[in-house]
């Protein structure tokens, strides 16, 4: 008897060692898709915008080139939504583990192309490289049925999710800075734009080594069930009311947050005359503020305060931080309005995130992150080509435009019911 409960306990002990083992090496994957989003803002601004990098011709005026440069950055997050749809079909045909090696392969030669598009200065086959990556990158969607699978426990996926906002926020962090500092050659003369691209396909050539020594896939028939489950999840989901609003609330407040973040450094550059180490300084500070409102105060605020009105005070600062931005041609108070702007963004978001989940019904909490994940990245589509056409004008109204789209969720969330407590 003592010899068969010793066999089970070890037997549970292995199960649980190789379920961390995966779920680590799955969670590289999602932290350098995430970093691949952030990588490119330290470079693509003045890369495109600035006529002496001769990425594109001299004649092109600066609002010729901004269509271009969201064109660039929406490339991206825009094949990253459709391969987010066809390749969950792929790993139910093949496996998670086939699917998923074959795409960062994808990926290392898609950020391959990107360099080579730099360095040969070729807007064609910077955009191209952009496209492959962001297609493979769609595994994200993969990763995030396999996070479902491994956490059945609601506290477990609770955690797991809050895990995978901090994740993100550091993403955001690195990226920013192997993007600044390794493609400025006043830090050093041998680094270059395409150096950083270079380390990223190195990234996730490592990635890829640990993922196949690590990931065992003994969740088999429950990821099965769960991408099957899939298709059918959405439209329960979408059905109520509720979650419809909480739905178009979550994606006006990125629509509005993501742009500033995106079009930061062309501003910064053509108001303030910045630099590529300043935009560094100043995004890394961004992702500091971001992973501290994320993973601390906003723990706080959800634990004591949650309910609609305290998102609306939120929604509304981040408004009046944009206006602010926009108004203001001092530095200093600009710097503050936009950092700001961060930190009442990052507590936003959890808020948004914690109501979007405590309001959906149980068994659909699985698809509650994909869904998350697909609107963030609709928005990070959408922001970067809309604002490049709008922004022609002027590129500080951008923070005008992005401002609207925070008011329009101010407005929808006031159509939910007052002091309601989620």
């Amino acid at each position: 008897m003592q010899l068969r409960l010793t066999y089970r306990v070890s037997m549970l002990s292995s199960i649980c060692a190789c379920r961390k083992r995966s779920y680590f090496s799955v969670l590289f994957i999602f932290f350098l898709n995430n970093y691949s989003l952030a990588v490119i803002y330290p470079i693509f601004t003045g890369l495109i915008l600035d006529p002496s990098h001769g990425m594109l011709p001299t004649l092109y005026s600066v609002q010729a080139r901004l269509p271009l440069l969201g064109l660039a950055m929406g490339a991206f997050p825009l094949f990253m939504i459709l391969g987010a749809f066809c390749l969950p079909k792929l790993a139910r045909k093949f496996s998670n583990y086939s699917t998923l090696i074959v795409t960062i392969i994808g990926i290392i030669i898609g950020f391959c192309i990107t360099a080579l598009g730099v360095y040969l200065k070729l807007y064609v086959v910077l955009v191209l490289g952009r496209v492959v990556a962001g297609f493979c990158a769609g595994n994200i969607s993969i990763c995030q049925n396999i996070f479902t699978s491994l956490f059945i426990k609601s506290e477990s996926r609770s955690r797991n999710f809050a895990t995978l906002g901090g994740i993100a926020g550091i993403s955001f962090i690195i990226a920013i800075l192997v993007g600044g500092v390794f493609s400025d050659k006043s830090v050093c003369r041998a680094f270059s734009e395409p150096i950083p691209f270079f380390i990223t396909s190195v990234l996730y050539l490592a990635t890829l080594i640990f993922f196949s020594l690590c990931y065992k896939e003994n969740y088999k028939r429950r990821e099965h069930e769960q991408h099957k489950r899939s298709s059918h999840l959405i439209s329960p989901l979408l059905k109520r009311k509720t979650n419809v609003l909480n739905y178009l609330i979550f994606f006006f407040l990125i629509l509005g947050w993501f742009p500033t973040i995106q079009f930061f450094a062309t501003d910064f550059i053509e108001r303030f005359h910045g630099n590529k180490l300043g935009i560094t300084k100043v995004l890394s500070t961004a992702g500091i503020l971001w992973f501290v409102g994320m993973s601390l105060v906003s723990k706080r605020i959800i634990k004591c305060f949650c309910d609609t009105s305290t998102l609306k005070i939120f929604i509304f600062l981040i408004s009046t931080c944009l206006i602010l931005s926009a108004v203001f041609n001092q530095l200093g108070v600009f710097l503050v309005a936009f950092l700001g702007c961060v930190l009442f963004a990052s507590i936003a978001w959890s808020i948004c995130l914690h109501m979007i989940s405590t309001e959906a019904d149980t068994d659909l909490q699985g698809r509650v992150l994909g869904i998350n994940q697909f609107i963030i990245t609709l928005s990070m589509m959408i922001g970067p080509i809309l604002v490049g056409f709008i922004g022609r004008f002027e590129v500080r109204d951008i923070y005008i435009i992005n401002s609207c789209s925070t008011i329009i969720s101010f407005f929808i969330l006031s159509f939910k019911r007052r002091k309601q407590i989620f």
